[in-house]
């Protein structure tokens, strides 16, 4: 999509610059990297709005997931990511005949301990998961679909990092403790970046083509 330039001049500034001036005050004495994104998010809104002629402003998602702020703001959507992925590995490992014993995030896969470490939360590919389907949903979908697939993004990035727990237990437990710690959980996190473009691609695809069908309709 190419920037169409406004022939109007602004008479004053939009509200989105007062707002990013807002913003970047309480970010500052905060410290909050959230709070700093927003505040440029806010000023490339404002500058839309004076020069550029109907731009689209579900984009400004875009350069708001690419400040890191996910991982310094959401510590505790980490510890929760953490804890629900610990149960749910409980009850898939539970389902497939094998005794396991949890408290809180520790997990005792028959004799395979399997701790969900902070690092386990997936904080650190999070926010690559959230760009890679932001920039599927912008190319593809619009209107309610849009803000729908948005709503998508959180709950697929926890059940690829889910499945990433669950695929590391098993090769502990299939292959080796040395594997599960070593090369496979290296690129445990590239894995969930491919199932989470997998997932969004699927889900993505069933949109776009409802929205065809309702178009033909």
């Amino acid at each position: 999509m190419r920037w169409k330039w406004s022939a109007r001049e602004p008479s004053q500034p939009p509200g989105s610059a007062y707002l990013g001036l807002g913003l970047l005050a309480g970010g500052t004495i905060t410290d909050s990297a959230l709070l700093l994104a927003m505040a440029w998010v806010a000023a490339l809104d404002a500058f839309q709005t004076a020069y550029v002629e109907d731009a689209p402003r579900r984009l400004l998602v875009l350069p708001l997931l690419g400040f890191p702020w996910v991982n310094q703001t959401l510590q505790s959507l980490g510890w929760l990511f953490r804890f629900t992925g610990a149960r749910a590995v409980q009850g898939l490992f539970t389902i497939c005949g094998l005794p396991v014993h949890r408290e809180g995030t520790l997990l005792l896969i028959k004799d395979l301990p399997l701790s969900i470490e902070p690092a386990c939360a997936g904080l650190n590919v999070l926010q690559s998961t959230l760009i890679v389907g932001c920039l599927l949903i912008c190319a593809r979908l619009s209107g309610w679909r849009f803000w729908a697939a948005m709503g998508t993004l959180l709950p697929l990035a926890w059940l690829a990092n889910t499945i990433r727990i669950f695929m590391l237990g098993c090769a502990g437990l299939w292959i080796g403790p040395d594997f599960a710690n070593g090369w496979f959980h290296k690129w445990g996190g590239w894995l969930v970046l491919c199932l989470m473009f997998l997932l969004c691609e699927s889900l993505f695809s069933l949109l776009t083509a409802r929205k065809r069908d309702a178009i033909a309709a």
